[in-house]
């Protein structure tokens, strides 16, 4: 294989062509409880920033969970404290079951 006239070997481009596909970059699913635009969304866009991501809405944390143990996203953003209510108990127990 020849590139700009040099040649280049049989096994440089195939580690090349493995280099670019294998770090290829990939849209990563991330699942929130609740919909667009509420505060799970936000913070995936904010701590996911510049990267590809694609929000799966789920309805409860339970099912954000069965989520990700069924390998369905490749991560999840849950609250397990708020301003309101301070601990989320239940999301606790559900991260040390996990």
């Amino acid at each position: 294989m020849f590139q700009n006239n040099v040649k280049v070997p049989d096994g440089a481009f195939f580690l090349t062509f493995f280099i670019i596909k294998r770090f290829k970059m990939k849209t990563k699913r991330i699942a929130i409880q609740g919909g667009y635009g509420a505060y799970h969304d936000i913070a995936a866009h904010y701590f996911f920033e510049g990267q590809s991501i694609e929000i799966i809405p789920r309805t409860t944390f339970k099912e954000l969970f069965k989520s990700l143990k069924q390998q369905q996203v490749d991560y999840g953003i849950m609250a397990i404290e708020n301003s309101l209510a301070g601990s989320i108990l239940p999301n606790y127990a559900l991260v040390r079951d996990c």
